[in-house]
């Protein structure tokens, strides 16, 4: 009930993210899926999925453009990170493959908008959906994007 009428925090820090760093890491991730990634830009998140080299579903991440040679899977479950190992050593690509310290909250409801400018000011209205920002925090530095698992106006916090 909550989800639907007011908002709800929920703690997601199970969520991994595979980050995929370097001057190849856009053709690395190319390769990783199906879904045409030649327009992400800097700051824009993507539904896209993860195959296999025979063409089967691996995972269903988030994928986020967090700097120009850097991108992160947001991943719910498996273990992504090796299967990007494997592809990396049996290629030329250049890039680093980390998993790094991020440990994620989602606020999703209708009510997540009014809490959200309570905390970041009215700069969070610019946000758009599938789309991320950097704040900084009691001095901590944040990435935090119009995304969720729910259908109602959610956020996600890195």
């Amino acid at each position: 009930m909550n989800l639907i009428n007011e908002a709800i925090l929920c703690d997601v820090a199970v969520e991994r993210q595979v980050q995929i760093k370097g001057p190849d890491a856009s053709k690395f991730v190319q390769m990783m899926t199906p879904r045409d990634l030649s327009s992400m830009q800097v700051g824009q998140c993507k539904y896209v999925i993860l195959t296999n080299q025979h063409g089967g579903v691996l995972n269903d991440p988030i994928l986020l453009r967090v700097e120009e040679d850097a991108y992160w899977f947001s991943l719910a479950d498996s273990d992504i990170l090796f299967w990007a190992h494997g592809l990396a050593a049996n290629s030329d690509y250049d890039v680093e493959i980390s998993e790094p310290d991020v440990s994620p909250l989602q606020l999703q409801g209708p009510k997540s908008r009014d809490i959200m400018i309570k905390i970041f000011g009215d700069e969070i209205l610019d946000l758009k959906y599938y789309w991320f920002k950097k704040f900084i925090h009691n001095g901590v530095e944040l990435i935090i994007s119009r995304t969720g698992w729910s259908s109602e106006l959610g956020y996600e916090i890195f």
